[in-house]
């Protein structure tokens, strides 16, 4: 048994003792691209949405959520502040920057490179649960020792809220 499951092991006894979630090792990558062009960012989202994708969007007026039959043409004329959506094992997160938008296309892989961690948060817009996947990774410190601090969060989807 490596070092990785050994880890993975004991912090899955302590998640378990806690009734929380197994963590997993697994690996993420990180596709940034930046539009210039509001209807390019309607049309890249659209295509993203398409693929049986849920998620939201933040505009300068209100939140809403998206899902596959969402008609994006209906908020063509609205500012996009920022979103997120995802589908499966990929989120596409976008976020303002000036002039601009910043797209980034997160992906999670088969891999040991890192720790993922699932959490979930209440919404307050809606009756649902928004859900998120944290990915911790190992870096060194001064004294050797290894540690893992957070490297990126993804959204992953939502899900009904009970009561």
């Amino acid at each position: 048994m490596d070092w990785g499951e050994i880890m993975s092991d004991a912090i899955s006894g302590i998640l378990q003792r806690h009734q929380l979630d197994i963590i997993d090792f697994v690996g993420v990558t990180i596709n940034r691209e930046t539009l210039d062009n509001h209807r390019n960012l309607i049309e890249r989202i659209a295509a993203f949405a398409e693929k049986s994708a849920e998620g939201w969007l933040c505009l300068t007026d209100r939140v809403i959520s998206v899902d596959r039959d969402f008609d994006l043409e209906a908020i063509s004329d609205k500012i996009i502040l920022c979103a997120e959506i995802a589908h499966s094992n990929q989120s596409l997160h976008v976020r303002q920057e000036g002039s601009q938008w910043a797209l980034h296309t997160i992906t999670r892989e088969d891999s040991d490179e890192m720790i993922v961690v699932s959490e979930s948060f209440i919404s307050k817009d809606r009756p649902a649960i928004l859900n998120y996947e944290t990915f911790w990774r190992e870096v060194p410190d001064s004294g050797g020792h290894r540690i893992f601090l957070p490297y990126v969060s993804r959204f992953v989807g939502f899900e009904k809220a009970s009561g």
